[in-house]
């Protein structure tokens, strides 16, 4: 899509590399600019030029961002161990001289927690994982590849020839060509808003009819990607890698939740937990902090009881949780509650009481002490 838009900013991309002149070549490399713009599909630099001063509605809207700032961020936001190995041979990486490698300012450091000092920081927050219909749970928390691979270990696959590659609806080969692996086309209506239908070829299932022929116990890749996290535990006995990651979304509450529902429809809440499951999933070291922003946001009372035992299972291992939340549930099973008050926005903002839950049921100036004392009964 990059060499597209460089199309609609007047650069030959089909040309040698070598032929393009100096300037360009360094802008495409290393700018910091990320300009929007409309690109044509299917459009050589002729096409390209003749459609923009013929004002010819375009294709579609994309940024453009060099490839210094594109390896930048994918190893950045990245959660793929495989994907981060690709571009590590492009960066020069080094410990920051100012903190060290630890993430805080040296007076954030210096606190201790229990007598322990943060030695990393995690923040977990309600940001989308992703704002494509490309991107969804199975992706984001990295366990598809291992569901791909198992596809493609199975003997039909082999006899086919089919790799891994060939059950990613990102990839070419394998996805239905129509929708090109999105599973629903745009349909641009004259005097109403775009609305989004089924793919008429695969029905929305994403891929070529080849790869659906491939089963594992039974089922397609998109049977399996139409699964619950809960359904999929069942499906996937044995196989630790995938394990791993139904687990720890289990644990947080998420067993409900489709592996292939797109990153676009999930909540905030279920965004922050999904989040927190990659991060459980591999974490093994302690002194760690956490930071949550309201992670019970659309949870049943059942779901908040699991999603405390996993934190606490954090705990345990010698971490720290700081929860911004409303829950009162919450509040009753902490170990140490700040209570911020007494009112909202400008009448707000002030540390009221704080203490453990029972001398904050004993603060007389707590609004929340009702509410705590409620949730305990």
């Amino acid at each position: 899509m990059r060499a597209v838009l460089l199309l609609s900013l007047d650069i030959d991309v089909d040309v040698p590399w070598h032929e393009i002149p100096k300037k360009p070549r360094d802008w495409i490399l290393y700018t910091d600019e990320a300009p929007q713009m409309g690109a044509y599909r299917n459009y050589n630099l002729k096409q390209t030029r003749q459609a923009l001063s013929e004002g010819e509605p375009i294709s579609y809207k994309g940024t453009f961002v060099s490839a210094r700032r594109h390896v930048l961020d994918t190893f950045k936001s990245s959660q793929k161990e495989k994907v981060k190995q690709k571009v590590t041979p492009f960066l020069s990486i080094s410990t920051c001289p100012v903190c060290e490698g630890n993430k805080l300012k040296k007076a954030s450091l210096s606190v201790k927690i229990a007598g322990s000092s943060v030695e990393r920081l995690v923040v977990v927050n309600q940001s989308p994982i992703g704002r494509t219909p490309r991107s969804n749970l199975a992706t984001y928390t990295g366990l598809f590849d291992s569901v791909r691979k198992l596809f493609a270990a199975t003997a039909d696959a082999k006899a086919r020839r089919f790799d891994a590659g060939h059950f990613s609806f990102n990839v070419a080969k394998g996805r239905c060509p129509h929708c090109e692996g999105v599973g629903f086309v745009l349909v641009e209506l004259l005097f109403m808003p775009s609305v989004c239908s089924p793919c008429p070829e695969c029905s929305g299932k994403r891929y070529k009819d080849q790869m659906l022929e491939v089963k594992y116990k039974g089922l397609s890749i998109a049977d399996v990607l139409s699964k619950s996290v809960s359904e999929a535990r069942d499906i996937f006995v044995g196989e630790s890698a995938v394990m791993r990651a139904l687990d720890a979304l289990e644990s947080d509450g998420l067993g409900y939740i489709t592996l292939g529902q797109p990153a676009s429809e999930l909540s905030g809440g279920e965004a922050q937990r999904i989040k927190l499951a990659t991060e459980l999933k591999r974490a093994e070291s302690s002194n760690t902090l956490y930071v949550l922003d309201e992670p019970t946001t659309g949870l049943l009372l059942s779901d908040t009881s699991l999603l405390l035992t996993h934190l606490n299972r954090l705990v345990e291992k010698g971490n720290s949780v700081i929860m911004v939340e409303h829950n009162m549930h919450v509040a009753t099973n902490s170990d140490y509650i700040i209570d911020i008050g007494p009112n909202a926005g400008e009448q707000g903002g002030l540390i009221v009481c704080s203490g453990t839950p029972n001398q904050v049921f004993s603060n007389e100036k707590s609004a929340t002490d009702p509410f705590l004392r409620q949730a305990r009964r």
